[in-house]
């Protein structure tokens, strides 16, 4: 694999000599990049209810343009994520440019590239199909690397002691080992219910990606633990022809009570109705706060979910502004990448879930506008590491909802 990496690597210089008659490595090397962060006058007492910022002036004052790789634009993940960054763009001067589909590991590459042409300070790993070696791709462009790659996420091993100092990862939130716990809390779902058989779409296991795998070992482990027999049918990788060839194939079987992975409404609401499988219960690992799974739960498409708070993304990029204005004590605090572990709010009900996708769709959110500022150095001296970690690691929703109207008052 690291030949394969080398390999492609070595084939983005030389395009890249081709088109413009010199590599990315003989460009002049930026030094950590920087920005005005001037902040703005201290906010009058009306103020639209903003504690940090001015309103209608947006800051910092110059552009910070971040780079996001998907790999599906049409997740519910993903369009919620941009959904969430729209809010932040209300106020702040930040820009977001993303990807395509990436599959591959020269896709991955080339919008790495892209991002340094387009100007990006930083890419958030939202996505990631070449680990740690994202960090290195990220330094020789002279851009920062946020969030952790999969394979060193749990800050475990050489990886994470080789990488932890490196001027260009700035760390960010991670799942850890989140997605095996998903996983493994979807199977028990199923094991309540009294499944025998279920498909399981592995996504990108079968291509070794982290995230998937550790999905699918957790899924596995709970009916280990348990002694638990099922019958589990595998639909790997992701959604194309012949993907849902497959799918079509796998929900004809009358026998198929469930189906569980990569399971979200968008793949499987408008199959499992064609089919006439309203019987089946969908038990997604992973999703979002979104219209389409709120829908799908409503509706009871969607029986059981593990919901990732996507706002918490935009730790990566308090990171990132805090490291652009020189305050690394919000960044790496001991002196070495630190990652804060996200939490999962698994559902099996639409009225519970409901109550707090009504915050992350209206004009509060999760992480408001106020909850961001207070934990950037420049807009609140009093910002702190710990404040973070408290903000993104709270999931009772009356705690954090008592919180934004302190801020207000």
């Amino acid at each position: 694999m690291k030949k394969l990496i080398a390999m492609l690597l070595a084939l983005a210089m030389v395009l890249a000599l081709a088109a413009c008659g010199q590599t990315p490595a003989e460009q002049p090397k930026a030094d950590a990049p920087a920005v005005n962060n001037e902040a703005p006058a201290a906010p009058a007492e009306d103020n639209d209810g903003l504690k940090y910022l001015t309103a209608g002036q947006k800051w910092p004052e110059e552009t910070v343009k971040i780079g996001v790789p998907l790999y599906d634009t049409t997740d519910s993940s993903a369009i919620a994520g941009k959904a969430y960054f729209d809010y932040l763009s209300q106020y702040l001067n930040i820009e977001f440019v993303y990807s395509e589909a990436i599959a591959s590991a020269e896709d991955q590459i080339a919008f790495v590239e892209n991002c340094y042409i387009s100007g990006c300070k930083a890419i958030m790993g939202t996505y990631d199909v070449i680990g740690h070696t994202m960090i290195d791709t990220c330094a020789e462009y002279g851009m920062y690397y946020l969030m952790g790659p999969s394979n060193i996420a749990r800050m475990e091993g050489d990886l994470y002691e080789q990488y932890k100092t490196n001027e260009y990862w700035l760390g960010g939130y991670t799942q850890g080992d989140l997605n095996y716990y998903a996983g493994y809390a979807c199977a028990e779902y199923l094991m309540e219910k009294g499944v025998k058989k279920c498909c399981y779409a592995s996504g990108g296991a079968l291509f070794g990606v982290e995230m998937f795998v550790r999905g699918q070992q957790g899924f596995n482990q709970a009916f280990a633990d348990k002694g638990y027999e099922i019958e589990i049918v595998e639909l790997p990788g992701f959604p194309n022809d012949e993907w849902f060839a497959a799918q079509a194939s796998i929900l004809s079987d009358p026998t198929v009570e469930a189906v569980s992975g990569l399971a979200t409404p968008n793949f499987w609401a408008m199959p499992l109705a064609n089919a006439g499988r309203d019987d089946i219960l969908l038990v997604s690992g992973s999703g979002a706060f979104d219209e389409t799974n709120m829908t799908a739960m409503e509706t009871g498409v969607l029986d059981f979910s593990n919901f990732g708070n996507v706002e918490e993304q935009g730790m990566c990029i308090v990171m990132l502004l805090n490291a652009l204005n020189g305050d690394m004590d919000l960044v790496k605090p001991n002196g070495v990448v630190e990652l804060i572990d996200a939490n999962l709010w698994v559902y099996d009900n639409y009225a519970d879930a409901k109550a707090v996708y009504d915050v992350t769709s209206g004009t509060e959110h999760l992480v408001d506008i106020n909850d961001f500022c207070s934990m950037i150095k420049a807009l609140n001296p009093d910002a702190t590491y710990e404040t973070m970690r408290e903000i993104y690691g709270e999931t009772d929703l009356a705690t954090i909802l008592a919180r934004h109207e302190a801020n207000r008052g």
